[in-house]
């Protein structure tokens, strides 16, 4: 009998994770090393990481499997996004503000 490839399995984990896994796994990576499996990713709740491990765990070739998927609280990963969109906001009008100050200054010499 022929073990799958890793490549193989990785696709298959992958599709079986989205097929099972109710919610999308951010980041999600799926790893294959001579039939250990690697899991990556983010998820809010953790039966989502368990969820995935366990039909991964399932498919034929899968030799081990290490489970890396970070559990996030959904409150800890609304505020990463809001104060990265924030200090987007405040670089880019600092920019702005500074382009508009030396535009103003340059077109008020002779």
């Amino acid at each position: 009998m022929t073990l799958p490839s890793d490549e193989l399995i990785s696709r298959q984990g992958m599709s079986c994770i989205r097929r099972h896994v109710p919610i999308v796994i951010n980041g999600l990576k799926v790893i294959v090393q001579a039939g250990h499996v690697t899991l990556q990713g983010r998820v809010t709740l953790a039966f989502l990481s368990s969820r995935a491990e366990k039909f991964v765990r399932e498919l034929p070739g899968v030799t081990g499997l290490t489970n890396q998927i970070v559990v996030v609280p959904p409150s800890a990963a609304s505020t990463e996004s809001s104060v990265s969109a924030h200090l987007h906001t405040r670089s880019a009008t600092a920019r702005t503000l500074l382009r508009s100050t030396i535009g103003t200054a340059a077109s008020g010499s002779p």
